[in-house]
């Protein structure tokens, strides 16, 4: 996965989604949870999704992800909806997240001070954030 800020800052990280129909009768839904590398919720990611609907329809929604009431206990950044996507085998459905809550925050002096240590080899940086 690619990330770029509004500065044209541009990182990336190793990411897996794996989709399974373990019961042979997949709804077409989505549920999706944003994660840290610390595996604590992101909430309030909006999310462009673009694909097929149950009737092979092309859809493009923008979805939010927030802790709702009901779902409090499904963590912080779920988000759920059903009768989004259809599950139809050789269909492509396009997630693509993005986050900017704080546009104008840049490089700071103490990311740069991590910067330079990673670079000169005496402390790895600990998470790609």
């Amino acid at each position: 996965m690619w990330a770029k800020d509004d500065a044209g800052n541009v990182s990336h990280c190793q990411s897996t989604v794996i989709v399974q129909d373990v019961i042979g009768n997949c709804d077409p839904g989505i549920a999706i949870q944003y994660r840290n590398p610390l595996n604590a919720g992101i909430d309030s990611v909006y999310a462009q999704i673009s694909g097929f609907n149950c009737l092979s329809d092309t859809f493009e929604r923008e979805l939010f992800s927030q802790t709702l009431s009901c779902c409090e206990s499904w963590g912080v950044g779920f988000y759920s909806e059903f009768g989004v996507i259809s599950p139809t085998p050789g269909y492509e459905t396009s997630i693509t997240p993005r986050k900017n809550d704080q546009p104008l925050n840049g490089v700071t002096t103490y990311d740069l001070s991590l910067i330079s240590k990673h670079i000169l080899g005496l402390e790895p940086l600990a998470s790609p954030l």
